[in-house]
């Protein structure tokens, strides 16, 4: 029976970093994982890092896996357990996803046989909490409401009030385990793995509503340290829309970086190989055309 890890949590939250961590956890364990994600937009960004760090890696981009990719999915599981046999399945949701009709793609008869949901992780992002709640308020409750494990991220750059957040996680779903403390302390992700491992929680579902989100994707030139300020603070402020998560490699100065926006909540990380300049954009109400200029520096 292979046992199928169900990781959702809205844009930003740190959903693949946990992934990576989880399947390397479970590569140190001896038992063979395989990543599937849901890539919001063209690329297939999350699923080349995870090859990269030597992962079996499948992406379904471009969709919905409980409306256009439904059948997609339940032809990708089949294979995945027919190719490669794996003991563990990390499935890395988009952001923009509700658990509407995801179970039902387990009834399938071959899947029932072979397949269980052993767990569903939502990932709650500390630092942008209230803003995620304001913009998202539906697909976020939906993710918590039907989670069997709640791990706050960020934890290690938080300086708010947790008793706040851990409050409004409650009120929202009881039964839940909560993990909130630093990825970075010792020892988190084999405790994580290990409230992993305990069976769901059986949570109901909300109806499935969504909203509209528009995507980008464009190469960006190489950025002078000065312009790379300038494209970040206009990002961030909102002059050229609403922007919920930008990802992906750019230029500064000759150098490869992975830069991760959600919100406010801006990452950037020099990377050791040279990647192809290129950035996703999710959001609404923005200019692609005003957003390429900007890229040009």
């Amino acid at each position: 029976m292979t046992d199928l890890y169900v990781i959702s949590g809205f844009l930003g939250a740190g959903k693949t970093t946990f992934a990576n961590k989880l399947l390397s956890y479970y590569a140190g364990q001896g038992e063979k994982a395989v990543y599937i994600v849901n890539e919001f937009g063209e690329t297939d960004m999350d699923a080349a890092l995870m090859r990269f760090e030597g992962f079996e890696a499948v992406t379904l981009p471009n969709g919905c896996i409980c409306c256009s990719l439904k059948n997609e999915l339940v032809v990708s599981l089949r294979e995945i357990i027919r190719t490669f046999a794996p003991q563990k399945m990390v499935f890395e949701t988009s952001g923009i996803f509700v658990f509407d009709a995801f179970e039902d793609i387990l009834g399938d008869e071959y899947l029932r046989a072979y397949c269980r949901i052993r767990s569903k992780i939502t990932i709650v992002d500390s630092l942008c909490h209230k803003e995620t709640r304001l913009i998202a308020g539906g697909f976020a409750e939906n993710q918590i409401k039907n989670a069997s494990l709640l791990l706050i991220s960020k934890l290690e750059r938080f300086k708010g009030d947790l008793t706040e957040i851990l409050c409004d996680l409650r009120r929202i779903n009881t039964d839940a385990a909560v993990f909130a403390c630093p990825w970075d302390e010792p020892g988190f992700i084999s405790r994580a793995a290990q409230a992993a491992e305990s069976e769901g929680c059986g949570v109901s579902t909300e109806g499935h509503a969504h909203a509209h989100v528009d995507t980008g994707t464009l190469s960006p030139a190489d950025f002078s340290r000065e312009a790379y300020a300038r494209f970040v603070h206009r990002v961030v402020s909102g002059d050229y829309g609403t922007f919920l998560r930008v990802k992906g490699h750019i230029d500064i100065e000759g150098k490869t970086h992975l830069l991760n926006i959600a919100q406010s909540d801006v990452v950037l990380k020099p990377q050791k190989f040279r990647q192809q300049p290129l950035l996703v954009f999710i959001g609404t109400g923005f200019c692609s055309k005003a957003l390429g200029d900007l890229l040009c520096g």
